[in-house]
């Protein structure tokens, strides 16, 4: 990918970083943890969908050619944007899995069904008890998710 956009980082975000930085321990955010109530303590009216979908749309226009976007807001931003750009997704879980500090996820099947063209799995496999074999099943599930795809 060669221009890539994403955007706001909540003020959770920024405190997390601090914390990290002054600590050897594996504290971590990620925008997937932004909320709609962290977007109206910043200033921003509407909903989350129509955010992403506006910025999305200034990041196309200024030239990026990849977007990342939580897998709630993937589906929304490729009936807007089109078969480009390519669009990123973090925030995947298998089936009833704990979600942990991220709000906004989904399966790699929903993901993908939504229009993503690229998933972000970290810490489902690497945080798994067995993580070979937490691997073995996403890419499972991504497999049947791009078959089903390829068959619509």
């Amino acid at each position: 990918m060669r221009n890539s956009c994403s955007s706001y980082v909540p003020r959770n975000a920024v405190e997390a970083l601090e914390r990290a930085s002054s600590k050897k321990d594996r504290d971590q955010f990620a925008l997937t943890s932004l909320t709609e109530s962290d977007l109206h303590e910043a200033g921003v009216n509407g909903s989350m969908a129509d955010h992403v979908l506006r910025l999305g749309d200034l990041a196309c226009q200024a030239g990026a050619d990849g977007l990342v976007c939580s897998p709630l807001e993937v589906n929304v931003l490729r009936k807007k944007l089109g078969p480009n750009p390519y669009l990123v997704t973090p925030g995947i879980r298998s089936s009833g899995e704990a979600l942990g500090d991220q709000k906004r996820t989904a399966t790699a099947a929903d993901a993908i069904a939504g229009g993503a063209d690229l998933l972000v799995v970290g810490r489902p496999i690497v945080e798994a008890a067995d993580p070979h074999q937490a691997a073995l099943h996403m890419l499972e599930e991504v497999r049947l998710a791009n078959q089903r795809r390829s068959a619509s």
